[in-house]
């Protein structure tokens, strides 16, 4: 994704061959902090743009404008990856981010464990992104996830880490969400610190979903969320489980 320009300047027949083939080679524009973005969609074809946003670099928040004017392509964009921004750069970016982006397959929202929790509105990405597969979000609440998510039929990959009080899902919501996920592979439920959220109990009419694709399930939080999740989900597909728990005296492990 980002060299495939220095194989342009070898011959002409390898000039040819690289962008006779930009959808076999998956090629992308990468756009930074630091890239001329403006300048540099008007010189190349109209390939699909990954926009990649990290708190390091010499351009630092004064490299935003960058950023900025490739989210107005969102027509092009297929991943966007929001690494360490502060909670002040995420109400900027989606600002610039309410309506859908109908060629987005990946996506990464991180804050950083210094800052405040931060909270995407209701109206990101317009709530359609129907080519998303993955969606990796730290440190931020986004109440209207589930809607997010179920706008895409082929999404695989669904990672929260440090789920933050006010994005909170209890076990019976979270299952009866992902019970339409038919594709979803890998999984990660992990919250930021304990919090008192009422005590789940099970019932003869609880949701009860199947996740037949589902191989990878990390898990980090109070014991007792894990079990009411799990009593509710059949993965015969799982090869990898990871249980973190809290400073639970004895995990309440059946």
């Amino acid at each position: 994704m980002w060299n495939w320009q220095t194989l342009l300047h070898v011959c002409r027949r390898w000039r040819y061959i690289v962008l006779a083939l930009p959808r076999r080679l998956g090629l992308h524009i990468a756009c930074n902090r630091s890239t001329p973005t403006r300048k540099l969609l008007d010189i190349w074809p109209p390939f699909p743009i990954s926009i990649s946003c990290y708190p390091w670099g010499s351009e630092g928040i004064r490299g935003n404008h960058n950023i900025f004017a490739a989210l107005q392509q969102r027509n092009r964009i297929s991943r966007i990856n929001l690494e360490g921004i502060t909670p002040m750069e995420v109400e900027q970016f989606t600002a610039m981010m309410d309506e859908p982006f109908p060629a987005l397959t990946d996506l990464c929202v991180r804050t950083p464990e210094t800052d405040l929790h931060a909270e995407l509105p209701h109206s990101f990405l317009g709530g359609s992104a129907p080519c998303l597969q993955s969606f990796i979000l730290e440190g931020t609440a986004f109440p209207a996830l589930p809607n997010l998510v179920l706008s895409a039929s082929h999404f695989q990959y669904l990672h929260l880490h440090r789920i933050p009080d006010a994005g909170y899902i209890p076990p019976e919501a979270m299952v009866t969400f992902l019970l339409p996920l038919h594709n979803l592979k890998g999984l990660t439920i992990e919250f930021a610190a304990i919090t008192p959220h009422p005590r789940q109990t099970s019932s003869p009419t609880l949701t009860h979903a199947l996740l037949p694709s589902l191989t990878g399930f990390h898990f980090n939080g109070a014991s007792q969320y894990l079990m009411d999740f799990i009593a509710r989900i059949d993965t015969p597909m799982l090869n990898s489980f990871q249980m973190i728990f809290f400073s639970d005296l004895i995990p309440n492990i059946s």
